[in-house]
């Protein structure tokens, strides 16, 4: 019994049946892979636009990044600020919509303004997406078993990839690049109507005791991680990767056009089977790894997060040097399920980290940092170092752009081992999560 003689509060994960709580976790899913390719098909149309419209690839490195990016990162602020209030569910659903149309809205793009008006509109859309689910996902599920459900969410990443590249690839093949804007932006209707008809709001966690219930002002969350040693290296740890994933993930087709001759079909075809099997691989054994090991000791997850960053780098590097796709390819393939195994693991720290009126706000303060300088600057200056190489290297200045940008994993693995020990610490002194207490007598 409780001090005042009521029965212990159960946990609000507690009163999920796991039919409901699994079925979320699949749409949520869905709606992720919707976000993901709307947001990615654009890179593997970048070499049609760069020969149809002559642009530069600085200004190509401004489509993918900037243009998209700074309004996804700064808009998950207000909100998630939103999502500790109102209902989150709906919100998801209205972003799915807005992010839907701006997709098939850039096909009919004819310059570099047009272009870049469409991709600010897809980021506004698809700012409302990531911090509300995480916030979901975290209230139905237990601690222990977050990393494993963020990595199946996470999973989304690269099943969108794998279709955005070798869908995407085949249409534009054969029709050209507009029509793949229309054939991947509809279809995110369907979805929206699944999560607003078929999807109940969960219940919200109970708020600490001795803490008020009442939802977070705007300004809580950034306090929260500027207090918390733990979130700010694994937010800038996170940083470093997106920085080299996020600009990897936009040139890749690109690379493999220019540097060994293939359509865009081809790069497609390969590029989609590494993201299905080997990063998709990396990402749900890393949140089942997570998990497992954080029975033995809670800074498990993070050591497995740098340790995987740093193995990386050798393996991803490798990729860029061998100028032999038949030796090159396999090595990477390795390197992509240890790149990826981050993403459940680092997702669900934050949020076992934070207090529940803050979930939301720390998952869009964590999407800012990854996206403004992740997505935003990673594909710029990508293109920037490839614009400057490309008089001294011709069409293989991209390669060494690319293998330039890898290292920066090595900082990124770094950060997270020195995020372990805080972590540990802030967690035991958390009082959310905890099972309830038996009930005396």
């Amino acid at each position: 019994m409780a001090k005042d003689g009521s029965p212990p509060k159960m946990a609000a994960w507690s009163r999920v049946p796991d039919t409901e709580r699994r079925y979320a976790l699949l749409i949520l899913t869905l709606v992720y892979v919707s976000s993901y390719m709307d947001r990615n098909i654009f890179s593997i149309v970048l070499e049609p636009i760069k020969k149809e419209m002559h642009f530069s690839d600085t200004e190509l490195g401004l489509l993918t990044g900037p243009a998209f990016a700074f309004v996804y990162a700064f808009g998950g602020i207000p909100i998630a600020w939103l999502a500790d209030r109102w209902n989150r569910r709906n919100i998801v659903a209205i972003s799915i919509t807005i992010w839907s149309f701006m997709t098939a809205f850039t096909g009919f793009a004819g310059n570099f303004l047009q272009l870049f008006a469409a991709r600010i509109g897809v980021g506004i859309g698809e700012a409302g997406s990531a911090p509300p689910s995480h916030s979901m996902i975290a209230d139905l599920y237990p601690r222990e078993k977050r990393a494993g459900a963020l990595g199946f969410y996470n999973l989304a990443i690269y099943v969108a990839l794998a279709i955005s590249f070798v869908g995407g690839g085949w249409l534009v093949d054969e029709f050209g690049w507009r029509p793949v804007f229309f054939t991947f932006g509809i279809p995110g209707l369907i979805v929206a109507a699944l999560v607003r008809f078929t999807l109940r709001e969960p219940e919200r966690a109970p708020p600490p005791p001795g803490q008020s219930g009442e939802p977070a002002k705007l300004l809580d969350g950034i306090r929260f991680v500027l207090k918390s040693k733990a979130a700010i290296f694994f937010i800038f740890g996170a940083t470093c990767t997106s920085f080299v994933g996020s600009g990897a993930a936009q040139w890749l087709p690109a690379f493999l056009i220019r540097s060994y001759g293939l359509s865009t079909r081809e790069a497609g075809l390969i590029l989609g089977p590494v993201m299905a099997i080997f990063a998709a691989t990396g990402v749900v054994f890393g949140g089942w790894l997570a998990d497992r090991m954080s029975r033995r000791d809670l800074r498990w997850p993070a050591w497995l997060i740098a340790g995987a960053k740093i193995v990386s780098v050798p393996l991803i590097g490798s990729f860029y040097f061998f100028h032999d796709l038949r030796i090159g390819l396999p090595i990477y393939c390795v390197g992509a399920i240890f790149g990826a195994f981050y993403f459940g693991p680092l997702q669900a720290m934050l949020q076992s980290l934070s207090p529940p009126r803050l979930r939301a706000m720390t998952a869009a303060i964590l999407l800012l940092m990854i996206n403004f300088i992740g997505l935003g600057l990673g594909p710029l200056f990508a293109g920037i170092v490839s614009d400057l190489l490309t008089p001294t290297l011709g069409k293989e200045a991209l390669r060494y752009s690319l293998l330039i940008f890898s290292s920066a994993n090595l900082l990124g693995g770094a950060l997270f081992f020195l995020g372990a020990h805080h972590y540990r610490e802030e967690i035991n002194r958390a009082t959310w999560d905890k099972p309830p207490a038996p009930a005396s007598g």
